[in-house]
């Protein structure tokens, strides 16, 4: 999970490790974390994109739901990258 607010965060965290308890659940506020990810769902309401290409890994496939985009056109240059658009 990443996120802008770190107690909103673990509050989600824990409650995903409870539901899910063989799953590790890691946050962060930090969007490089991203990096680490090969599947990345985004959903903001932010006006302006907040993925951009050096925070995703080659290979990885982005499902941007945002509205407007958080995934930044040029993340469509990283080897590999799928970007699916939605909203």
């Amino acid at each position: 999970l990443v996120g802008r607010d770190e107690a909103r965060l673990a509050k989600s965290a824990r409650t995903l490790a409870r539901k899910f308890p063989q799953t590790d659940v890691v946050y962060s506020t930090d969007v490089a974390a991203v990096r680490e990810a090969d599947l990345v769902f985004t959903a903001t309401s932010d006006p302006n994109p907040v993925v951009y290409a050096e925070h995703v890994a080659p290979g990885a496939w982005l499902f941007d739901l945002g509205r407007p985009a958080d995934v930044h056109e040029g993340v469509r240059r990283v080897p590999g990258v799928r970007l699916i658009p939605g909203g």
